[in-house]
């Protein structure tokens, strides 16, 4: 008798709806950063990533992010820069090929506007980053995510050595995703 209950608790469970599954879609989807340099701002993203996006406004307890960067893919169209950003006092890529973020608490702001609160691992390091984002339904199925979080650079021991006090490379970083997606249960 326990275990007939057992059973069908568990059937009852799996048949529980959950907060939609979506798949990222290329190459429209871009996730990145803007940062400066002598005061002047520049734009680079990441070209290879994995994010498995669980979301749906009305099951925000459900929801969750978990997106993996591979940070030898950053690219600012500057080959010297690139490379400059992959060396140990930066992203450390040797070392640490991969950032990560993942939040599992959602909060709504207004109508659309919702806050992602999670750890973000950066070169073995972990911080609490709130990340603002933008959920805009589409036809078919689909769906555009536009998200911005801030962040100091030295919170992360990016810049480390003789960068860590100098304000060339600025100390704060404009992280920004802009995704379109499609239910992956289509």
């Amino acid at each position: 008798m326990i275990r007939t209950a057992l059973l069908l608790s568990g059937l009852l469970l799996t048949q529980i709806a959950t907060a939609a599954e979506w798949k990222v879609l290329e190459p429209d989807s871009r996730i990145g950063f803007v940062a400066t340099y002598d005061s002047i701002p520049f734009q680079a993203w990441f070209k290879s990533y994995d994010a498995t996006i669980r979301f749906s406004p009305d099951k925000l307890d459900e929801s969750s992010f978990d997106v993996r960067i591979r940070t030898a893919s950053v690219d600012s169209d500057s080959p010297d820069r690139d490379d400059g950003m992959r060396q140990r006092e930066w992203l450390a890529v040797d070392k640490y090929p991969e950032a990560r973020y993942h939040a599992e608490r959602f909060e709504k702001i207004t109508d659309n506007h919702y806050t992602a609160i999670g750890k973000l691992t950066v070169k073995g390091i972990s911080r609490d980053v709130a990340v603002n984002f933008e959920w805009q339904p589409q036809p078919g199925g689909k769906a555009w995510m536009n998200a911005q979080a801030r962040l100091k650079r030295g919170d992360f021991n990016i810049g480390t050595g003789e960068w860590a006090r100098d304000e060339t490379i600025g100390f704060d970083i404009a992280v920004n995703a802009s995704l379109e997606l499609a239910s992956a249960s289509q």
